[in-house]
């Protein structure tokens, strides 16, 4: 299981300053904006569809956190940068 954790784990392929950017650069080009109202409101619909619908409540759960994610992601990575 270490194993598979260190083969995933991104900061051993970047330094912390790429990591760090490559996240920036995402939530100003794509996750920002009307592409991220989008994202949020499809994966919104998403996880009512398959939490409730299909009554597949891991996968409902998955797209909620991934909506929060998009929604929220800029700001906390904002603050963070900040508080640097």
């Amino acid at each position: 299981m270490n194993e598979y954790l260190n083969y995933i784990n991104p900061l051993k392929y970047f330094t912390t300053d790429q990591y760090s950017s490559f996240w920036q650069n995402l939530f100003i080009t794509t996750l920002s904006g009307f592409w991220a109202r989008m994202l949020v409101v499809l994966f919104l619909g998403l996880a009512i569809w398959f939490g409730i619908r299909r009554e597949r409540i891991a996968s409902g759960l998955a797209f909620f956190v991934i909506a929060i994610f998009i929604a929220y992601g800029g700001g906390i990575l904002k603050l963070i940068s900040v508080m640097r």
